[in-house]
């Protein structure tokens, strides 16, 4: 039996311990989303544009897929306010190694209305010409993806987590308030099963 998953969070190095590990499993390939957790501040290697815009960087990723194209590849994160996001999409969609991009506008209040009003949309639109699966970020936000596969019907869309907030998450996502419940979690997962 074949068992997908959607991304495995990686870096930086450990390539090999990777492999050893990937091995002793059984898992033939990931689709690495390039992640520096035990780092400050967490989160992708990237650079800073200015104005609090930042480039992502898959250094770890893309080597990993250029020493074994068959066991790994890797999606790129975007940040919907770089002035040349419709080209880091292009360059992903020619780049060997690359599989797809990220979006993550659940990571702030800001964002997440800005996905709302439709703030992505040209992410989408790019995503959608360049033929790559667009993956989302965006927990407890399935109407404004059904706006979005209605807008972008061609557009193969990748709800991360199963759109939904892990309360293990909540410190690394700026979501204030109490942990969710099982209940108020159940509720949620049922919206985002009838995305399908």
């Amino acid at each position: 039996m074949d068992i997908v998953d959607a991304q495995y969070h990686f870096g930086p190095g450990r390539i090999d311990e990777t492999l050893a590990a990937m091995d002793a499993l059984g898992i033939a390939a990931v689709l690495i989303d390039e992640y520096w957790s035990g780092y400050e501040p967490p989160g992708s290697p990237s650079v800073v544009l200015g104005a609090g815009v930042r480039r992502n960087l898959q250094p770890t990723s893309q080597l990993a897929s250029i020493l074994y194209p068959e066991r790994f590849s890797y999606l790129v994160r975007l940040d919907r306010e770089d002035p040349e996001v419709t080209s880091l999409i292009r360059l992903a969609r020619d780049a060997p190694g690359a599989r797809a991009v990220r979006i993550t506008p659940g990571t702030s209040r800001r964002e997440a209305a800005e996905f709302a009003r439709g703030g992505y949309d040209a992410i989408c639109a790019a995503a959608c010409d360049a033929g790559l699966p667009l993956f989302m970020f965006v927990p407890g936000q399935p109407r404004d993806v059904v706006a979005v596969a209605q807008k972008f019907p061609a557009l193969k869309l990748v709800v991360d987590h199963c759109g939904l907030l892990a309360n293990s998450m909540r410190h690394f996502s700026g979501v204030e308030g109490p942990p969710e419940t099982f209940s108020q979690q159940l509720v949620n997962f049922e919206a985002v099963l009838a995305l399908a």
